[in-house]
């Protein structure tokens, strides 16, 4: 199981036994979307770095902008290679589709109000893992269980960490 800590909401190290397995990076201000229809300068991308290895976070919408909240797709991209994708699924709670070599299921929102940050990842068999928030009230270092048994990639699980916190404070 990876833990992680974290005193700011753009840099997450995610840990297993204490020892730093993953770093993610989160530009200061917003990515470019892929399709926008203006630019607001050179794009800065969220970037995982596991196990020695680069990767960025890309993300395009792919819905109509007739209201409500968008969509997104996310993709971790090591190069110009796919490794996995995210698509967002409409209405509460917030979902993803998650798709990865070895690993498809879904990424489901389980927060109460106001409660700490909770996501499951769910297959067809029910609920195979887990990411929660396990901040005492008032703390001001944020603190994570990322429990994905069924997911030996680190880079996707550090990706689908990576998809719930920014669901959940950007």
């Amino acid at each position: 199981m990876l833990t992680c800590e974290s005193l700011s909401k753009f840099t997450y190290t995610l840990l297993e036994a204490g020892e730093p397995r993953a770093t993610i990076r989160m530009p200061t201000r917003p990515a470019q979307v892929r399709n926008a229809r203006f630019s607001l300068g050179e794009p800065g991308y969220v970037m995982i770095e596991a196990a020695g290895v680069e990767h960025r976070v890309e993300y395009e919408t792919f819905d109509s902008p007739a209201g409500g909240a968008r969509l997104y797709r996310f993709k971790l991209m090591q190069g110009d290679a796919r490794r996995a994708s995210a698509t967002g699924q409409p209405g509460r709670p917030r979902k993803w589709h998650i798709e990865a070599p070895g690993t498809v299921g879904t990424l489901v929102e389980r927060r109460a109000w106001f409660g700490p940050m909770h996501f499951d990842l769910a297959s067809g068999t029910g609920a195979v893992g887990a990411i929660r928030e396990t901040t005492r009230m008032l703390a001001l270092r944020r603190r994570f269980e990322i429990d994905l048994p069924t997911v030996d990639d680190l880079p996707l699980r550090a990706f689908l960490f990576f998809l719930a916190v920014n669901a959940t404070y950007r």
